[in-house]
Protein backbone atom coordinates (compact mmCIF):
# COMPACT_ATOMS: atom_id res chain seq x y z
CA UNK A 1 0.00 0.00 0.00
CA UNK A 2 1.35 3.41 -0.96
CA UNK A 3 2.30 6.03 1.59
CA UNK A 4 -0.51 8.42 2.58
CA UNK A 5 -0.04 11.89 1.14
CA UNK A 6 0.24 14.56 3.89
CA UNK A 7 -2.40 17.29 3.97
CA UNK A 8 -1.56 20.77 2.73
CA UNK A 9 -2.30 22.19 6.19
CA UNK A 10 0.21 19.85 7.87
CA UNK A 11 2.80 20.64 5.24
CA UNK A 12 2.43 24.38 5.71
CA UNK A 13 2.53 24.22 9.52
CA UNK A 14 5.06 21.40 10.02
CA UNK A 15 7.03 21.11 6.79
CA UNK A 16 10.69 22.06 6.49
CA UNK A 17 9.92 25.18 4.45
CA UNK A 18 7.51 26.52 7.07
CA UNK A 19 9.20 25.42 10.27
CA UNK A 20 10.61 28.86 11.14
CA UNK A 21 7.48 30.85 10.29
CA UNK A 22 5.03 32.18 12.85
CA UNK A 23 1.48 31.30 11.86
CA UNK A 24 -0.98 34.06 12.75
CA UNK A 25 -4.19 32.61 14.15
CA UNK A 26 -5.69 36.08 14.78
CA UNK A 27 -5.28 39.00 12.35
CA UNK A 28 -3.76 42.20 13.77
CA UNK A 29 -6.27 44.76 15.06
CA UNK A 30 -7.30 47.56 12.70
CA UNK A 31 -6.26 50.99 13.95
CA UNK A 32 -9.38 53.17 13.81
CA UNK A 33 -9.54 56.95 14.13
CA UNK A 34 -10.07 58.19 17.65
CA UNK A 35 -13.47 59.49 18.71
CA UNK A 36 -12.17 63.07 18.76
CA UNK A 37 -10.78 62.71 15.25
CA UNK A 38 -14.04 61.26 13.96
CA UNK A 39 -16.09 64.08 15.49
CA UNK A 40 -13.77 66.71 14.07
CA UNK A 41 -13.93 65.23 10.57
CA UNK A 42 -17.71 65.08 10.75
CA UNK A 43 -17.79 68.74 11.75
CA UNK A 44 -16.09 69.46 8.43
CA UNK A 45 -19.21 68.27 6.59
CA UNK A 46 -21.57 71.24 6.20
CA UNK A 47 -24.59 71.13 3.95
CA UNK A 48 -22.78 72.79 1.03
CA UNK A 49 -21.97 70.17 -1.60
CA UNK A 50 -18.40 69.24 -2.59
CA UNK A 51 -17.35 66.76 -5.24
CA UNK A 52 -15.81 63.45 -4.17
CA UNK A 53 -12.34 64.54 -5.32
CA UNK A 54 -12.64 67.77 -3.35
CA UNK A 55 -13.73 65.87 -0.23
CA UNK A 56 -10.73 63.56 -0.66
CA UNK A 57 -8.42 66.58 -0.58
CA UNK A 58 -10.16 68.14 2.45
CA UNK A 59 -10.10 64.93 4.49
CA UNK A 60 -6.48 64.21 3.54
CA UNK A 61 -5.49 67.71 4.76
CA UNK A 62 -7.35 67.14 8.03
CA UNK A 63 -5.68 63.75 8.57
CA UNK A 64 -2.23 65.22 7.95
CA UNK A 65 -2.95 67.80 10.65
CA UNK A 66 -3.88 65.01 13.07
CA UNK A 67 -0.56 63.35 12.23
CA UNK A 68 1.15 66.68 13.04
CA UNK A 69 2.42 67.00 9.46
CA UNK A 70 2.15 70.22 7.46
CA UNK A 71 0.00 69.58 4.35
CA UNK A 72 1.90 71.44 1.63
CA UNK A 73 0.63 71.20 -1.95
CA UNK A 74 3.55 68.98 -3.00
CA UNK A 75 3.08 66.63 -0.03
CA UNK A 76 -0.66 66.44 -0.62
CA UNK A 77 -0.40 65.63 -4.33
CA UNK A 78 2.27 63.03 -3.58
CA UNK A 79 -0.21 61.07 -1.44
CA UNK A 80 -2.51 60.46 -4.43
CA UNK A 81 -1.86 58.41 -7.55
CA UNK A 82 0.40 60.09 -10.11
CA UNK A 83 -2.36 60.13 -12.73
CA UNK A 84 -4.60 62.03 -10.28
CA UNK A 85 -2.12 64.88 -9.74
CA UNK A 86 -3.79 67.35 -12.10
CA UNK A 87 -7.21 66.57 -10.60
CA UNK A 88 -5.87 67.12 -7.08
CA UNK A 89 -4.29 70.45 -8.06
CA UNK A 90 -7.56 71.57 -9.65
CA UNK A 91 -9.46 70.59 -6.51
CA UNK A 92 -7.00 72.49 -4.31
CA UNK A 93 -7.40 75.62 -6.45
CA UNK A 94 -11.19 75.38 -6.37
CA UNK A 95 -11.24 74.82 -2.60
CA UNK A 96 -8.99 77.84 -2.00
CA UNK A 97 -11.22 79.97 -4.26
CA UNK A 98 -14.26 79.01 -2.17
CA UNK A 99 -12.50 79.47 1.20
CA UNK A 100 -12.70 75.77 2.07
CA UNK A 101 -8.90 75.65 2.27
CA UNK A 102 -6.52 78.43 3.16
CA UNK A 103 -2.90 78.66 2.06
CA UNK A 104 -0.43 80.46 4.31
CA UNK A 105 3.32 80.32 3.63
CA UNK A 106 2.91 77.18 1.56
CA UNK A 107 0.88 75.24 4.15
CA UNK A 108 -2.74 74.24 3.52
CA UNK A 109 -5.34 74.36 6.29
CA UNK A 110 -9.03 73.50 6.41
CA UNK A 111 -10.86 76.75 7.06
CA UNK A 112 -13.64 77.17 9.58
CA UNK A 113 -16.85 75.92 7.98
CA UNK A 114 -18.52 79.29 8.55
CA UNK A 115 -16.19 80.70 5.88
CA UNK A 116 -17.04 78.11 3.23
CA UNK A 117 -18.78 79.51 0.16
CA UNK A 118 -21.48 77.80 -1.91
CA UNK A 119 -20.38 75.76 -4.91
CA UNK A 120 -22.08 78.14 -7.32
CA UNK A 121 -19.77 80.96 -6.25
CA UNK A 122 -20.07 83.94 -3.96
CA UNK A 123 -18.14 86.90 -2.66
CA UNK A 124 -14.49 86.36 -1.97
CA UNK A 125 -13.13 87.26 1.42
CA UNK A 126 -11.70 90.71 1.91
CA UNK A 127 -13.61 92.46 -0.88
CA UNK A 128 -14.97 95.98 -0.72
CA UNK A 129 -18.01 97.57 -2.30
CA UNK A 130 -15.98 99.22 -5.07
CA UNK A 131 -16.30 96.56 -7.77
CA UNK A 132 -14.75 93.93 -5.53
CA UNK A 133 -11.45 95.86 -5.29
CA UNK A 134 -9.59 96.29 -2.02
CA UNK A 135 -7.79 99.37 -0.78
CA UNK A 136 -4.30 97.84 -0.60
CA UNK A 137 -1.25 99.31 -2.31
CA UNK A 138 0.43 96.74 -4.60
CA UNK A 139 3.73 98.47 -3.85
CA UNK A 140 3.59 96.97 -0.36
CA UNK A 141 3.63 93.46 -1.87
CA UNK A 142 6.37 93.73 -4.50
CA UNK A 143 10.12 93.67 -3.93
CA UNK A 144 12.27 96.71 -4.56
CA UNK A 145 13.24 95.83 -8.14
CA UNK A 146 9.70 95.13 -9.34
CA UNK A 147 8.38 98.09 -7.36
CA UNK A 148 10.52 100.58 -9.25
CA UNK A 149 9.69 98.95 -12.61
CA UNK A 150 5.90 98.73 -12.18
CA UNK A 151 5.24 101.76 -9.96
CA UNK A 152 4.12 104.07 -12.81
CA UNK A 153 1.42 101.57 -13.88
CA UNK A 154 0.34 100.18 -10.49
CA UNK A 155 0.42 103.22 -8.21
CA UNK A 156 -3.26 104.03 -8.83
CA UNK A 157 -4.44 100.40 -9.14
CA UNK A 158 -6.51 98.72 -6.41
CA UNK A 159 -6.08 94.91 -6.23
CA UNK A 160 -8.83 92.49 -7.19
CA UNK A 161 -9.44 89.27 -5.20
CA UNK A 162 -7.40 86.43 -6.69
CA UNK A 163 -9.63 83.67 -8.07
CA UNK A 164 -7.41 81.17 -9.88
CA UNK A 165 -10.14 79.77 -12.10
CA UNK A 166 -10.96 83.27 -13.39
CA UNK A 167 -7.31 84.16 -13.96
CA UNK A 168 -6.76 80.88 -15.83
CA UNK A 169 -9.73 81.63 -18.06
CA UNK A 170 -8.37 85.08 -18.78
CA UNK A 171 -4.96 83.56 -19.59
CA UNK A 172 -6.50 81.06 -22.02
CA UNK A 173 -8.45 83.80 -23.81
CA UNK A 174 -5.69 86.43 -23.87
CA UNK A 175 -3.62 87.44 -26.90
CA UNK A 176 -0.04 86.40 -25.94
CA UNK A 177 1.39 89.22 -28.05
CA UNK A 178 -0.58 91.98 -26.34
CA UNK A 179 -0.99 90.61 -22.80
CA UNK A 180 1.63 89.49 -20.28
CA UNK A 181 1.01 87.58 -17.05
CA UNK A 182 3.26 87.51 -13.97
CA UNK A 183 2.95 85.47 -10.79
CA UNK A 184 4.15 86.34 -7.29
CA UNK A 185 4.53 83.27 -5.05
CA UNK A 186 5.42 85.09 -1.82
CA UNK A 187 5.49 88.69 -0.63
CA UNK A 188 8.60 90.55 -1.85
CA UNK A 189 9.76 87.72 -4.11
CA UNK A 190 10.43 88.43 -7.78
CA UNK A 191 7.55 88.48 -10.25
CA UNK A 192 7.85 85.48 -12.57
CA UNK A 193 6.49 85.58 -16.15
CA UNK A 194 3.70 83.08 -16.86
CA UNK A 195 4.06 81.27 -20.18
CA UNK A 196 1.66 78.37 -19.65
CA UNK A 197 -1.55 77.79 -17.68
CA UNK A 198 0.01 75.10 -15.46
CA UNK A 199 2.08 77.85 -13.77
CA UNK A 200 -1.12 79.36 -12.37
CA UNK A 201 -1.32 77.11 -9.32
CA UNK A 202 -0.84 77.45 -5.55
CA UNK A 203 1.02 78.87 -3.81
CA UNK A 204 0.26 82.30 -5.31
CA UNK A 205 0.19 85.57 -3.38
CA UNK A 206 -0.55 87.84 -6.33
CA UNK A 207 -0.94 87.97 -10.12
CA UNK A 208 -0.03 90.93 -12.34
CA UNK A 209 -1.63 91.17 -15.79
CA UNK A 210 -0.50 93.88 -18.20
CA UNK A 211 -2.28 94.44 -21.53
CA UNK A 212 -1.08 96.83 -24.20
CA UNK A 213 -3.55 99.69 -24.50
CA UNK A 214 -5.53 98.56 -21.44
CA UNK A 215 -3.05 98.96 -18.59
CA UNK A 216 -2.45 96.64 -15.65
CA UNK A 217 -4.57 94.59 -13.26
CA UNK A 218 -3.30 93.29 -9.94
CA UNK A 219 -4.92 90.22 -8.28
CA UNK A 220 -4.17 89.55 -4.63
CA UNK A 221 -4.82 86.56 -2.35
CA UNK A 222 -6.05 88.24 0.85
Amino acid sequence: MGRKRPSLRNYLTEGDDARDLDILDVPPPVELPSEDMTETLLELCPSKRLSSSEWAVVVRCALLKFEEREPTVDLLTGLFRSDDRESVLSSVEALIDRNVLSLEEGVLSVADTSLWLACDGGESKGTSEEGGRVNIDPMDILNEGDRSLWAPMLRAVLPLPLVLSEVKKRFDEADPVLTQFFVLRKVEERLVPVTRASQIRPPIKAMLIWSEGEGADFYLDF
